[in-house]
């Protein structure tokens, strides 16, 4: 007698629950020492993570964006040709440089090079760099160019607009100047906070003003990770509490107590 009655959809959630279950435990298993079943847990986690990844590129990115263009009629072509960007840098370009980054990527995990078609596969290696280097250029431009226009320019603003000292409240004008003072000192830590220039002479003005920075970057950091510690219980206790929800459900419980006694 098992303890799964129901038809063969709700039969496959129930073993879903109970896989996920298990493979809970698995991960759990990782407090008390590391074993084979949590790098299983991991690796499973890891594969499944990465091949929906995949699914989910394969279908929303490459083939309607890339696939469907390529492989439409003549017509829809030209039409699209005069309405949207040419195919040449809308579409080939990213094919070619998706090839060259697979064959990069494959070349880069065989082993070294050979003196027989070496060149061939450093070529192919140099030209797999190619895509990396504007994916990580573009990224890193667009991050800083956003991290200045969006965090620091306003919040140095922010900071330095305080006022007359009549115009504005003692709030305002002391909150200013305390952002001001913990913000410069965090961009003086981090730009010269070793440096030999801020050990002597005027220079320990600066180093006061870099070790307030420092503990600034402290505190920050203690309570982001305060909040992400206080999220992943969170989410564990809602897990929990799915599980024990779910199980009971299934009869999984009953079925063991029955086996038990």
């Amino acid at each position: 007698m098992t303890p799964f009655t129901a038809a063969l959809p709700p039969l496959w959630n129930d073993l879903g629950v109970i896989l996920g279950f298990v493979l809970s435990l698995f991960l759990f298993s990782y407090l008390l020492k590391e074993n084979v079943l949590a790098r299983l847990a991991q690796y499973i986690l890891a594969g499944a993570s990465l091949g929906y990844a995949g699914v989910l590129i394969v279908k929303n990115v490459l083939a309607p964006r890339l696939l469907a263009p390529l492989l439409a009629p003549r017509l829809a072509l030209q039409i699209q040709e005069s309405l949207a960007t040419p195919p040449l840098l809308s579409w080939w370009i990213p094919l070619i440089l998706g090839l060259l980054l697979w064959l990069g990527g494959i070349e880069a995990m065989r082993r070294p090079p050979a003196a027989q078609g070496a060149s061939l596969r450093k070529l192919l290696r140099l030209l797999g760099v190619l895509p990396v280097a504007l994916l990580l250029g573009t990224g890193l431009g667009v991050g800083i160019a956003g991290a200045i226009q969006g965090t620091l320019a306003p919040q140095f603003l922010r900071a330095a607009a305080l006022g007359l000292p009549g115009e504005e409240v003692a709030g305002p004008v002391l909150t200013g100047l305390l952002t001001l003072i913990v913000t410069g000192g965090a961009l003086l830590h981090l730009r010269a906070g070793e440096s030999r220039l801020l050990q002597r002479g005027p220079g320990r003005l600066l180093a006061g003003w870099a070790w307030i920075g420092q503990r600034a970057l402290w505190l920050a950091a203690g309570l982001i990770f305060a909040r992400l510690l206080a999220a992943r219980l969170s989410l564990l206790i809602a897990q929990l509490n799915y599980f024990a929800t779910q199980l009971q459900e299934t009869g999984l419980w009953q079925w063991l107590l029955a086996q038990l006694r």
